[in-house]
């Protein structure tokens, strides 16, 4: 799992894997940022505009809003200044999660398991 310590959202994704007694490896930005590679996979799986968090605060510090990069140079951007990513990611093997997709699908699931339509994550595995 990829975020920053200080955000809630991630704070949020850590507490929602404990509480399941998944194991997780997380990745503090803070102290590493992510490689282009990694982002490359994300980019790949979601597209940029669902990577970028264009309601971020550094957003619209840099006045982004009407940007128009292709991907290779977002992922270049996204790699300088991570805190313009939507957090947190989440990796298993080699499917990739944006884990706020997956929090709305828990919040609207019509039943009490709140595992439901997770696929790989289930508890005993090991998302990165």
């Amino acid at each position: 799992m990829f975020g920053w310590k200080k955000s809630a959202e991630t704070r949020k994704a850590l507490r929602f894997f404990a509480e399941r007694r998944v194991k997780v490896h997380f990745v503090d930005f803070q102290e590493r940022g992510p490689s282009p590679g990694e982002l490359a996979r994300f980019v790949q799986r979601f597209g940029v505009d669902r990577l970028v968090d264009s309601q971020s605060k550094r957003f619209q510090e840099l006045g982004l809003r009407h940007a128009q990069h292709a991907d290779d140079r977002w992922v270049e951007k996204l790699v300088d200044d991570p805190l313009l990513l939507r957090m947190p990611l989440v990796r298993f093997g080699n499917l990739a999660f944006l884990l706020v997709v997956l929090f709305c699908r828990t919040r609207n699931a019509s039943t009490n398991d709140h595992s439901a339509g997770y696929g790989p994550g289930a508890p005993g595995s090991t998302p990165e």
